[in-house]
């Protein structure tokens, strides 16, 4: 129980910060026409943006295309750290460079495929290091080390997709997907009389085994895409270092080093986008998502002293629901989400 209660206080602070927004993602991506429609397209996505947003679109559009997408995001984090009070740390300002790189190739009028390097999901939180002993002097006044508060966490992935036009007006979309897990995290915790500075450095892992299936159906002056996408299980891999200091006198020991595994979840999602054209001019956009972050039901610690511990999440799936606009009755189009 003692172990289980150090463990939970470390991760509540490295790991919960990470859950923002739609759990790991941005709930709107890239490119900028999809973007502005606040990604409520998977009905009428096509070319090389279709790698990523619904591999069913690929077969349409032009016959080859290439694009780069850079969507940076800054972000700062603030929020009572040191225990026993309630001030507010104030982290660092923090730029995530989310980018998206696709292209496209047609094989006939039927057939097309398409690739695509990406940033899938990750944030970047960063409080520097934290003066404990002035934030809490009644009960931190002796420690002498200033315990570093931050977690980076990077979601990349490559995807190899193909379509197939089944008719004119129905395609459908195959892509396989390789994610590649890149972490580092630092924080603290409190165990009796030892304050801990944890650092979890050179977390990695890779998968091969994702894939995402979609498809794409037009009606005329209406039209519907469904995408989903598989759930990716990793094993992060990397180094645990713990310091010791003693709360009462300052003494510390040397800090210890051991190899450790941290296993979770990059979870499934559905999409299901409508649009439905007004008349010439005007067409409307709805969409729902679904990710299933509920499948996040732990942080799987093992090896070393660490071994064996489940650090429980209890994550909501995430619910995203989308309206958006296009008209058309100007010299350049009008998108609004």
């Amino acid at each position: 129980m003692k172990r289980m209660n150090k463990l939970t206080a470390i991760i509540a602070v490295l790991f919960a910060s990470s859950a923002m927004g739609a759990g790991f993602e941005k709930s709107t991506l890239f490119s900028a026409e999809n973007a502005a429609l606040g990604n409520a397209t998977k009905g009428v996505v096509d070319g090389a943006d279709a790698v990523l947003l619904n591999p069913a679109g690929l077969v349409n559009g032009p016959d080859r295309e290439y694009t780069f997408n850079l969507s940076p995001t800054q972000g700062q984090f603030s929020g009572p750290v040191v225990p026993g009070t309630t001030a507010k740390e104030k982290g660092k300002k923090t730029v995530s460079p989310i980018f998206g790189i696709t292209s496209k190739y047609n094989i006939d009028d039927k057939m097309a495929w398409g690739y695509g390097f990406y940033s899938l999901a990750g944030t970047t939180v960063d409080y520097g290091r934290v003066d404990f002993s002035a934030g809490n002097p009644g009960l931190f006044g002796n420690i002498g080390n200033d315990p570093e508060i931050m977690s980076s966490l990077a979601i990349l992935e490559f995807t190899l997709a193909g379509a197939y036009k089944i008719q004119d007006n129905w395609s459908v979309g195959l892509g396989w997907r390789a994610t590649f897990v890149r972490a580092d995290y630092s924080s603290f915790a409190v165990d009796g009389a030892d304050f801990q500075a944890i650092e979890f450095k050179d977390l990695e892992d890779n998968d091969f085994g994702g894939f995402r299936l979609g498809t794409q159906y037009d009606g005329g002056n209406w039209g519907v895409g469904f995408v989903y996408r598989t759930k990716v299980e990793f094993a992060a891999e990397g180094k645990a270092t713990i310091a010791v200091e003693n709360i009462g006198t300052g003494a510390d020991s040397a800090p210890t080093s051991q190899d450790v595994e941290i296993a979770n979840v990059l979870p499934s999602a559905m999409h299901l986008d409508f649009h439905y054209d007004v008349d010439e001019s005007l067409r409307i956009f709805v969409g729902y998502s679904k990710l299933d972050y509920s499948q996040n039901e732990a942080f799987e610690i093992s090896g070393g002293a660490l071994n064996g511990v489940n650090i429980p999440q209890n994550w909501k799936d995430s619910n995203i629901y989308r309206l958006a606009a296009e008209y058309k009755g100007f010299s350049r189009p009008l998108r609004m989400s």
